[in-house]
C-alpha cells in the first residue's frame, strides 16, 4: 500500500492540474468511436494520466498494493487502476487512430506526387515533399506500434473483471 501511495505522489507531482477528468474522458470516447479528433478531450486526459511510464509503474503498485488488503479497500484499489487502465487504453486508441488517418492522408498525398514524380517535370520541390511524407510516415507507423505495445503492457495488468451490480 505504501509503494502504491508513493508511487501516485510522485505521477501527481509530474501532473499539470486538471478538473474532474471524467467528462474529457467521455467526449475523447465519443471522439474515438466517431473517428473525429478532440484535442481538448484528448489533452485532458493525458494531462490527467501524465507520464503513461510512470502511470503503468502506479498501476502495478495498485494492483500489488490490492492483494495485501481487505475487501472494502482492495475493491477500492482495484476500481481506481481499472479506471485509470481503462483511460490509458482509451488514450492509446485514439491516438492510433489518427496517426492511422493521418498516415492514410499522407499516404495519399504521396502517391499524388509520384504520379508528377521525376521525368514529369516534378522538381526538387516535389521530390522534397515526396521525402517529407515518406518520414511522416515512417514516424506515425512506429509511435502506431508504441501504442500498441502500451496497449498489450495494459493487458498483461490481468485486472480482474469488474463486478456486475444487480
Amino acid at each position: 500500500m505504501a509503494a502504491y501511495r508513493a508511487s501516485a505522489e510522485r505521477v501527481s507531482v509530474l501532473q499539470i492540474p486538471t478538473a474532474d477528468p471524467r467528462l474529457a474522458i467521455v467526449q475523447l470516447a465519443d471522439a474515438t468511436a466517431r473517428g473525429v479528433q478532440d484535442s481538448k478531450a484528448r489533452e485532458e486526459v493525458a494531462s490527467w494520466l501524465g507520464d503513461p511510464d510512470a502511470r503503468m509503474g502506479t498501476l502495478r503498485d495498485g494492483l500489488s498494493a490490492a492483494h495485501t488488503v481487505g475487501p472494502p479497500m482492495s475493491d477500492a484499489l482495484l476500481n481506481d487502476v481499472r479506471v485509470q487502465a481503462e483511460a490509458m487504453r482509451l488514450l492509446a486508441t485514439y491516438d492510433m487512430a489518427q496517426l492511422v488517418k493521418e498516415t492514410r492522408q499522407a499516404e495519399a498525398r504521396l502517391v499524388a506526387l509520384n504520379h508528377a514524380g521525376p521525368g514529369q517535370n516534378a522538381g526538387i520541390r516535389t521530390e522534397f515533399e515526396a521525402a517529407r511524407l515518406d518520414a511522416a510516415i515512417e514516424a506515425a507507423t512506429s509511435q502506431v506500434a508504441e501504442e500498441q505495445e502500451r496497449i498489450r503492457e495494459l493487458d498483461s495488468l490481468d485486472l480482474p473483471p469488474r463486478e456486475e451490480v444487480p
